[in-house]
């Protein structure tokens, strides 16, 4: 919904808005991956719109206290899962074109995390890793709730979006070599090579030293932005 002039304009209307959406009920939670829009533009840049979408949504919420929730992921496996994703939307090229040129490095949470944190808001901002989803997810669900509600959920037995193994990712670059690929291509290895199953190995590009410099300078990251005075690092 667009409306003119300043969001901070609209923090009222949001809130009736928001009020007789809910029945209202004293806690929202609004989800969804692309909140902070598209993960990367074509120079390389990761959530180049983030902070734009939130400056514009935040201010409407402002008559709320507000807590922002975000995981992040290890750059090396964040960089993989984009680039599976490209391929499943159609595009089909090598990891190394994908990357161009850069690395896990460039992705650097920090600066986005910060710049979020920074944001005029009342509340918080959580943040967790990607990696630690099975043994932090209760605890995630209860404070979004506000409430002990996650065991009283019931939960996917596998990825809802699951990714491509590394026969499935050859089966799509070797049908683009032989001018057979569509833009559907890549769903199809995916049934036909699904991750995790016999005869399927995982995609991993990285030599051990990449992962582990990656690991490392992620592991900084997180204990630097746990060190800001508003964000609760689970």
């Amino acid at each position: 919904m667009e409306l003119p002039g300043p969001p901070g304009a609209h923090a009222d209307l949001m809130s009736e808005e928001l009020a007789a959406a809910t029945g209202g009920a004293s806690r929202l939670i609004l989800s969804d991956e692309q909140i902070l829009g598209w993960p990367r533009n074509k120079k390389g840049v990761h959530y180049p719109n983030a902070l734009r979408r939130l400056g514009r949504l935040l201010p409407m919420l402002s008559r709320h206290r507000i807590t922002i929730f975000i995981s992040l992921r290890d750059p090396a496996d964040f960089l993989i899962s984009g680039y599976c994703q490209k391929l499943l939307g159609g595009w089909v090229g090598s990891f190394e074109s994908y990357l161009a040129g850069r690395g896990p490095r460039d992705v650097g949470w920090e600066p986005l995390v910060r710049s979020i944190a920074a944001l005029p808001f009342q509340g918080d901002l959580v943040v967790w890793r990607y990696e630690d989803y099975a043994v932090k997810r209760d605890e995630v669900i209860d404070l979004m709730a506000g409430q002990p509600l996650a065991g009283r959920l019931s939960y996917p037995k596998k990825a809802i979006n699951q990714g491509l193994s590394a026969e499935a990712i050859k089966d799509v670059l070797t049908a683009a070599a032989r001018g057979e690929a569509d833009r559907r291509r890549a769903h199809r290895a995916r049934r036909a090579f699904p991750k995790g199953q016999t005869g399927t190995s995982r995609f991993d590009p990285w030599s051990g030293a990449e992962r582990a410099a990656a690991a490392a300078e992620y592991q900084a990251e997180l204990e630097r932005l746990a060190q800001l005075p508003n964000l609760r690092l689970l």
